[in-house]
């Protein structure tokens, strides 16, 4: 025989919520925020980026929630070995300068120097850190070593070919992560409407 249901109003009960606030009598929008805002705890925040746009405005999205939470920020560019295509023709040989290594590298020191622009305020600690690897794999990794408690990034970074074939960072992020994950998308054009 199956147990009979009843539907009930939550005032007639102690119901238990998601982040196990009793309620006895309806919460309004603004106090439930209030209540889930004050159990959030971020105290690290990690933002990779490939130094694209749409990776600068994720950054924005970082340093806001850094700024609300007085959180540190964690900035993370991950140097990548070139991609050369598997197409060519055998004989071809690809000759890079030997220094090619260390100018990418001082050229994304240099960038990660400048980031992030504008800088959060409010006593934020920002980590820049540069690392090699596999971009998904070294966030991870990163992720996990320094107890990061949200990722912010991007959905779109550079594309092409090199998207279609190695697949997209961000979903790898989101689909292994350990921790809650942040997917900003690239701001939509402006097409000239205006609301009233």
């Amino acid at each position: 025989m199956m147990p009979e249901c009843r539907a009930r109003h939550p005032t007639q009960t102690a119901n238990r919520l998601p982040w196990s606030h009793t309620v006895s009598e309806p919460l309004s929008r603004s106090s439930r925020k209030g209540k889930l805002m004050s159990q959030l705890r971020l105290k690290r925040i990690l933002c990779p980026t490939d130094f694209s746009a749409n990776s600068m405005h994720a950054m924005t999205y970082a340093c806001g929630i850094a700024d609300q939470f007085l959180a540190d920020l964690h900035v993370l560019h991950v140097l990548q070995d070139p991609v050369f295509p598997t197409f060519a023709e055998p004989s071809a040989v690809y000759g890079l300068p030997p220094d090619f290594n260390e100018r990418i590298r001082a050229s994304a020191e240099r960038a990660l120097s400048e980031l992030p622009e504008p800088a959060p305020t409010g006593g934020v600690e920002v980590f820049r850190v540069l690392r090699h690897g596999t971009p998904y794999a070294e966030i991870l990794e990163y992720a996990r070593e320094q107890g990061i408690d949200l990722i912010v990034l991007g959905t779109e970074g550079r594309t092409g070919l090199r998207h279609a074939l190695l697949g997209s960072v961000a979903e790898k992020v989101v689909r292994t992560s350990n921790c809650p994950v942040l997917t900003v998308r690239p701001p939509s054009p402006d097409f000239g409407f205006t609301t009233s």
